[in-house]
């Protein structure tokens, strides 16, 4: 064996040692998030709903809690209506009339949210428009939006209440 080809088997064992320590580490790291102290963490513990007001646990309330009655809106059930409550057949939006203002229905620092909510409504026959709302100048290449407005036309503001309450799910009491 000659000089070269020894140092080159220490060189692929030495690199061969660091990747095994960085997938030990990587390992313990997923096991120990995981299973936490040997025991397994309940992910719902994780992830409890509470009243903004007087901290009630949530997780099997509706829309109010039923300690102290503030309405909240479940977020994850609320995206996953937007995502999914699609009509069986999609309307076709009305012509808005000539002097027809409009009106916000909803302002959200959500961009999904705000594209899913418009995509809805319009399925339904409810003409509607996002437009920038806040606009930050915190990038250096210029503004861009922190918030957006939902605006439907003001014939059309109670039929788009009345959609998201019920994907807000307020409209279940």
């Amino acid at each position: 064996m000659t000089s070269d080809s020894v140092v080159g088997i220490a060189i692929i064992i030495f690199v061969a040692a660091i990747v095994a320590v960085m997938v030990g580490i990587a390992v313990w790291w997923f096991w120990t998030a995981t299973f936490g102290n040997g025991v397994r963490m309940s992910t719902s513990n994780a992830t409890v709903l509470r009243c903004s007001k007087c901290r009630y646990d949530l997780r099997a309330s509706r829309s109010r809690c039923p300690e102290c009655g503030t309405p909240f809106i479940n977020r994850r059930r609320y995206m996953r209506r937007l995502t999914s409550d699609w009509p069986v057949s999609p309307i076709e939006p009305r012509r808005p009339e000539p002097d027809e203002g409009r009106e916000i229905l909803l302002t959200t620092e959500n961009p999904t949210e705000a594209d899913f909510l418009e995509r809805q409504l319009v399925a339904r026959g409810i003409s509607c428009v996002i437009v920038p709302g806040e606009m930050s100048d915190v990038d250096p290449k210029g503004k861009f939006p922190v918030s957006f407005e939902l605006m439907v036309y003001s014939n059309d503001l109670e039929s788009a209440k009345a959609y998201l309450r019920h994907a807000q799910g307020l409209d279940e009491e």
